[in-house]
């Protein structure tokens, strides 16, 4: 009796899971293969889960499925990040974006962490056509990753036999009127800063390398050699973010999820944010006190931020 009581429990934990996963990839849009990256399982069990075919540890997928659709409700009603704002910083990104795809010539864009360098390429990538916008990181530094970030990213389905044949692809695709947009660009080496500035050269697209100030210090170092001189000639537009947050631009980030902030809140904001980090350190401190005043009857105050430095300690 104890065994069918817990089958049936388990059928209605089961079914439940099944409904709330649907209702969730519905109203989302969300793929199956979106969701199981998310869950961390296999697209097939997912497949399998909603089909009601799955033979494997249910009770684990189960749970899986509903941790991830709990995080996901609670992300509904958190302070997760603030929508663009057109800082100081983000006006000097997008003229350089603008600047290098207007002119077909190489843009440089260098700044500290947390001052929105990410966010406003994004930005620019999302409102006009023929962007393509790449990260580079430590694993994926290789000609062949590079090779093949491009060739996903413009969509070139056929096969080539080695990078020229590559590039020669991506060149055809792209057409003259592209952008390129390498983020994080110092953790390129020379030979792929001189490989994309061919691209640049033969496919006539535009070129924005951002990243720290290693970048912009390696081209303009005359002992670097020739692969860095050819580079440099070419750079036709180069900025460095101001390490300097405006009180102005606070106001609009704190706004959005503290539209009642008072004046001493936005004394310590405008302070946060002209410390390491940035905005970005100013982002995290709004999701803390955001989530710890969730649910209380009276509003933010500065001891809720105080409470986010022993929490954060940063």
């Amino acid at each position: 009796m104890e065994e069918k009581a817990t089958s049936e429990v388990l059928a209605i934990i089961i079914n439940n899971t099944i409904e709330a996963l649907k209702t969730y990839m519905q109203e989302k849009g969300a793929s199956q293969v979106a969701v199981a990256r998310d869950c961390g399982i296999s697209p097939a069990v997912v497949s399998q889960l909603l089909r009601g075919e799955y033979k494997g540890n249910i009770e684990r997928v189960c749970k899986q499925v509903r941790d991830f659709l709990s995080l996901e409700e609670q992300r509904e009603t958190a302070f997760i990040s603030p929508f663009f704002v057109l800082t100081q910083q983000a006006s000097d990104a997008l003229l350089v974006c603008a600047a290098a795809h207007k002119f077909r010539f190489i843009g440089l864009l260098e700044g500290g962490p947390g001052l929105g360098k990410t966010m406003s390429l994004e930005q620019y990538a999302r409102n006009h056509s023929g962007v393509v916008f790449l990260t580079a990181s430590v694993w994926n530094s290789s000609r062949g990753a590079i090779a093949n970030l491009l060739t996903r990213a413009v969509r070139v389905s056929a096969t080539y036999n080695g990078l020229s044949d590559a590039v020669e692809l991506i060149n055809g695709k792209l057409g003259s009127g592209a952008l390129i947009i390498f983020d994080e660009s110092q953790h390129l080496s020379k030979e792929l800063l001189e490989g994309l500035r061919n691209i640049s050269d033969t496919g006539r697209v535009g070129l924005v390398f951002c990243g720290t100030s290693q970048v912009s210090s390696r081209m303009a170092d005359k002992r670097a050699g020739f692969g860095y001189a050819q580079i440099a000639s070419r750079i036709g537009i180069r900025r460095t973010l101001s390490e300097r947050v405006t009180r102005e631009d606070v106001q609009k980030i704190v706004r959005q999820a503290l539209p009642t902030a008072t004046g001493e809140i936005m004394d310590y904001c405008f302070a946060k944010a002209n410390s390491a980090g940035a905005f970005r350190t100013l982002t995290r401190y709004l999701q803390f006190v955001v989530s710890r005043a969730a649910g209380r009857a009276e509003p933010v105050s500065l001891n809720d931020f105080r409470a986010a430095e022993q929490a954060l300690m940063v």
